[in-house]
């Protein structure tokens, strides 16, 4: 289970997606300790790139990839300052949804992860 700042989760993900292949957008997000680990790397190029957040984070450490353009269209519709993330292996989905939620609203993402 994963609880991020929306907009420093977003911006970060915005910084280092720059530096993805522009394929696959690719980024890496590893997750230990109360904190992720953003990063980026593209061969073609030999551009990498790599953010550190502090967010709270229970569960075992856990590296995860995902198409940046996905991960960024699933974080814009969240509305709200934090956002809950509920991971589970590397090749499953991800949940994605807001920390609040109005009485009569019930907003949930799905977001498949991509092979490492």
């Amino acid at each position: 289970k994963v609880l991020v700042d929306i907009d420093a989760f977003l911006s970060a993900i915005k910084r280092i997606a720059i530096f993805s292949n522009k394929n696959t957008h690719q980024i890496a997000l590893t997750f230990n300790e109360n904190k992720v680990v953003i990063s980026a790397e593209d061969v073609e190029t030999a551009s990498t790139a790599k953010e550190e957040l502090t967010l709270s984070y229970e569960g075992e450490p856990l590296t995860i990839g995902y198409n940046a353009e996905y991960l960024k269209e699933a974080i814009r519709h969240i509305d709200g300052e934090r956002a809950k993330i509920f991971l589970n292996t590397p090749l499953s989905a991800g949940v994605f949804f807001p920390e609040e939620q109005a009485e009569n609203e019930n907003l949930l993402i799905l977001l498949m992860p991509l092979r490492l």
